[in-house]
């Protein structure tokens, strides 16, 4: 992150339009091939080789890049790093590129996920409640195929015996919990986020009922840790940590341990 940071500042510096086209023509010559019929491919019709250089130009003075992070794995902290660069700058758009690799035989396959993108609704002036159909359409824009079967099976688990569901107001993204009052007090252990997956709120459970006691929270962090890469420690109960559902998704056993997790926590809550 601080190399890429450090890209940015410094582009405008070291990059210039006559250096970066001098750096095409040789890479194309290395290669054999013409840099003026390479070029002509990547032009959009109509535009001419000195307007895309001239367009360079500008984009360099204005700082107007895209900086793009590219991994076999794109981790939750740099997904919140991309997200909140995103939110705080116009000019300069953050993606980070997840390449999942599967091999079968002699046979590979690359899965793209794309983390990053402006949201995908537009921009609300006001925050706005989301319902099924809106989070789920974002869902359907961000996880891939195991992922979103994850959620819908958080989901349907939180709707399970009729229980009631609340819908976040976010402004870009969506979330769902599920209503739990033992004793009368209302209590939020975990909620489903488009932001980051399915956020634990321990410090929120802090003198409350049931999970109140630390050994209590300790023994709700050990049934999500039972999913393979989840490694959640006692500094996490008095915080809000999330597991991202690709997380969740490698494990072959995920989505039975993470419904087996919440299944306890429900029943720990209905006994009580």
């Amino acid at each position: 992150m601080g190399q890429m940071l450090d890209y940015a500042a410094n582009c405008g510096t070291y990059w210039t339009a006559e250096a970066l086209r001098a750096g095409f023509e040789n890479s194309c010559q290395d290669t054999g091939q013409s840099h003026e019929e390479v070029l002509a491919g990547l032009l959009e019709p109509g535009t001419t080789p000195p307007e895309f250089w001239e367009q360079v130009r500008t984009n360099l003075k204005a700082t107007n890049i895209r900086l793009l992070f590219v991994a076999d794995a794109i981790p939750i902290e740099l997904r919140r790093v991309v997200a909140f660069l995103n939110e705080q700058m116009d000019a300069v758009e953050v993606l980070a590129v997840e390449l999942r690799q599967f091999v079968s035989g002699d046979l590979k396959t690359i899965v793209p996920t794309v983390y990053g993108h402006r949201p995908i609704s537009p921009k609300r002036a006001t925050a706005q409640r989301w319902n099924e159909a809106s989070l789920f359409a974002q869902f359907e824009q961000t996880l891939d195929e195991k992922e979103l079967a994850i959620a819908r099976a958080i989901y349907a688990w939180m709707l399970k015996g009729g229980r009631k569901v609340i819908f976040g107001n976010g402004k870009d993204y969506g979330s769902v919990y599920p209503v739990f009052k033992p004793n009368g007090v209302s209590i939020n252990p975990a909620v489903l986020s488009a932001y980051d997956g399915l956020r634990l709120q321990f410090a929120s459970l802090d003198k409350k009922p049931v999970f109140g006691l630390i050994p209590a929270r300790q023994a709700l962090m050990q049934q999500f840790n039972a999913i393979k890469g989840v490694a959640l420690k006692d500094s996490d109960l008095a915080k809000y940590p999330s597991i991202p559902l690709r997380t969740i998704a490698d494990d072959p056993e995920g989505e039975a341990k993470v419904l087996n997790a919440l299944t306890w926590m429900a029943e720990q809550i209905e006994q009580a």
